[in-house]
């Protein structure tokens, strides 16, 4: 904050009790959720003393993963997945990047998780789509016109351009 931010996201931790990884025990599942919870509590209490500081120098956009997480779990089908409790590959495993690939015998696109602590693809776009939304909510000013649209637009053609230009100097 001290070098210039003016927006910042801050993103809580969705419920560990419910990944796959805890195996369904309840002693796992209990302590990761209650960890969870008072991480989230304190970073809460973190963010409301940050607001009170510095009221008008910075804007404190938080992004509540554990609800998302939790109504992703409540209602799966609105965000278009059957499986929100098993992992669509049985076991986390580290693969060499050069290892051939192996053919996955589940759609990933329809479960919440891809291995037993990694959300599939499908689950990061709906938290991408979430973050855009609380971004584009807190982030633009009201008074931000189509003028001001066209003007900042002109100023990223010009750096594009100045940057290319550059680029072929530095190629050739």
């Amino acid at each position: 904050m001290g070098v210039g931010a003016k927006n910042i996201m801050v993103v809580n931790l969705p419920d560990l009790g419910k990944f796959p990884v805890t195996g369904g025990s309840n002693q796992v599942t209990t302590k990761l959720s209650d960890l969870v919870a008072i991480h989230n509590s304190e970073l809460n209490q973190t963010l409301k003393l940050l607001r009170q500081e510095f009221t008008s120098d910075i804007d404190l956009i938080d992004l509540d993963v554990y609800a998302l997480f939790n109504q992703i779990i409540a209602s799966p089908a609105k965000f278009g997945l059957t499986d929100v409790q098993n992992a669509c590959i049985g076991e986390l495993s580290v693969v060499p990047v050069n290892f051939p690939r192996q053919p996955v015998d589940c759609v990933p696109d329809k479960f919440l998780f891809f291995d037993e602590v990694h959300p599939t693809s499908q689950a990061n776009k709906i938290l991408a789509k979430y973050a855009f939304s609380r971004l584009h909510s807190q982030s633009i000013p009201e008074n931000f016109t189509p003028f001001s649209l066209l003007i900042v637009t002109g100023i990223g053609v010009v750096y594009y351009r100045q940057k290319m230009s550059k680029n072929k100097i530095i190629n050739n």
